[in-house]
């Protein structure tokens, strides 16, 4: 229901269902974790209680992207980097101090 009706919301006909020779992504769970229980309304949980470390695998148009929650596609301490860079520039020099922080 949230698959096919989300992609009609978005105007997207030919999407929100699993089925040969259509494109798909995925997003698998892994709901071992204590904060998923109990388990009495699933739904629920996934959208006030998972987190994003409960993402095990991302699968996009067939193609995997995350597998056993480690990214493949992306350097991800590069983007880290990157990030942390561009954050010091835009809060200014008052923040200066922070390029030292090791942590």
């Amino acid at each position: 229901m949230a698959t096919r009706n989300g992609a009609l919301a978005l105007g997207f006909e030919q999407s929100g269902t699993l089925a040969p020779e259509k494109a798909a992504d995925l997003v698998l769970l892994d709901t071992r974790g204590p904060h998923w229980h109990p388990k009495h309304n699933l739904a629920a949980t996934v959208v006030y209680g998972s987190h994003p470390s409960d993402v095990s695998h991302v699968i996009v148009d067939g193609e995997i992207l995350v597998r056993g929650g480690e990214l493949l596609t992306l350097d991800e301490e590069r983007i880290c980097r990157e990030a942390q860079r561009r954050g010091l520039r835009l809060v200014g020099s008052e923040m200066k101090q922070l390029r030292r922080y090791e942590g």
